[in-house]
């Protein structure tokens, strides 16, 4: 983790990118809009990728993506926490198995700024969550599965989502449009994410594995519901 302010540039764009941050060599990184970052304050950030171990080659670095939206990045401390097993269990579907559930996280999750950004979040797993108002059209949560996926294997993959939905919106409503292109798709109703809590929802679509031209794509159903997703997982296809 690292706790981090961001100072405003001259001509800021609060939609745009504040910050890009990494760990060299893993090919994880985020970027995450100004609005959310931009009170002054110091912000937790979990870094991208992990669980990590010692590893002398790994490198920690933050860049400011345009000078005249950030004039400066600080970055008071960077620290760790045990990665417990139950903590990463936690997050896989139920049965699965730590030996069998590999987390592709939110840093695999790609949000455009007219539509969507990464935003504070106290129910996400690292208190963010890639996040898209509802009355947008267009994909804008999107996850490139045939880069995410680990090397070999079929796989299924899951992802964790809440809706936050206005009270005129019916429980048997749709909540959100998802899937692969090309894929069978699955519907979801609002009924079943009414508690605005995540929940752990499996991609439609059957398997997948890395290489394929496989996009998944998130819309929120309608301007009454807005959603987030907070990461994905994925565990062997049996």
């Amino acid at each position: 983790y690292a706790d981090i302010r961001v100072e405003p540039g001259d001509q800021p764009d609060y939609a745009t990118a504040a910050i890009n941050g990494g760990i060299d060599p893993t090919p994880h990184w985020r970027e995450i809009a100004l609005k959310g970052l931009a009170d002054g304050a110091y912000h937790t950030i979990r870094l991208p990728g992990g669980p990590y171990s010692y590893n002398s080659q790994q490198y920690i670095w933050f860049s400011p993506p345009d000078s005249d939206n950030v004039h400066h990045i600080y970055v008071d401390r960077v620290f760790a926490v045990p990665a417990t097993a139950s903590a990463l269990e936690s997050r896989c579907p139920a049965g699965s198995g730590l030996s069998n559930c590999r987390l592709l996280n939110e840093w695999g999750l790609d949000t455009f700024m007219e539509m969507s950004s990464f935003v504070a979040d106290a129910q996400a797993e690292d208190g963010w969550a890639a996040y898209m108002q509802g009355g947008y059209s267009g994909w804008g949560i999107q996850a490139n599965l045939g880069k995410l996926l680990p090397a070999s294997g079929r796989w299924k993959v899951y992802a964790a989502i809440r809706i936050r939905k206005h009270d005129t919106v019916a429980d048997s409503a749709k909540a959100f449009d998802w899937g692969v292109e090309g894929r069978d798709g699955a519907e979801v109703s609002v009924g079943t994410l009414a508690n605005e809590h995540y929940h752990l929802l499996e991609v439609p679509g059957g398997s997948y594995a890395r290489g394929e031209d496989s996009g998944l794509y998130f819309m929120p159903a309608t301007g009454q519901i807005d959603l987030f997703v907070d990461y994905l997982v994925a565990v062997p296809a049996e």
